[in-house]
């Protein structure tokens, strides 16, 4: 951050939205990675050199305010990276789905591998079973005609 300024360098930005990217392939929630950093920024209020050697009022609101644009634009890196890295995850897993389907309905899946391939794709394949007359009962099946329903039988 430049003295005065309160501005963060480019690297410096690329390299919080780096940190994010990471956090988010670890797992870590965005809401844990941003209060965390906020975090830190509140401790090292007290350590900055224009914090401590500040005369007056003035002086004091100068360097908060540059804090405080430092800490906004960093917290705006951490979130684009992070949701940047969110929605690459995303579309790999759909692109991984989306071959998983193809192959499927073009006959290159080994049906021994379905299940796998079915959690692979982020299918639920655990094993359910519950009655006809339940089954009947939930809102899906409501949601078929009637007519429909009367052919089933």
């Amino acid at each position: 951050m430049s003295a005065g300024k309160g501005q963060l360098g480019a690297g410096e930005l690329q390299g919080l939205r780096e940190v994010a990217a990471a956090a988010a392939g670890r797992g870590t929630a965005l809401t844990a990675l941003i209060t965390e950093y906020l975090d830190s920024a509140c401790r090292v209020w007290s350590d900055l050199p224009g914090a401590c050697r500040a005369e007056g009022v003035d002086a004091l609101a100068a360097v908060a305010t540059a804090h405080l644009r430092a800490v906004a634009d960093a917290t705006v890196a951490l979130t684009e990276g992070y949701e940047t890295a969110y929605r690459a995850a995303i579309r790999g897993e759909e692109a991984t789905r989306r071959e998983f389907v193809d192959d499927l309905l073009e006959g290159r899946t080994n049906l021994g591998r379905l299940p796998s391939g079915l959690n692979d794709s982020g299918s639920d394949c655990s094993v359910r079973t519950r009655s006809p007359s339940r089954a009947l009962r939930t809102p899906s099946a409501r949601a078929i005609p009637p007519a429909v329903m009367s052919r089933r039988r």
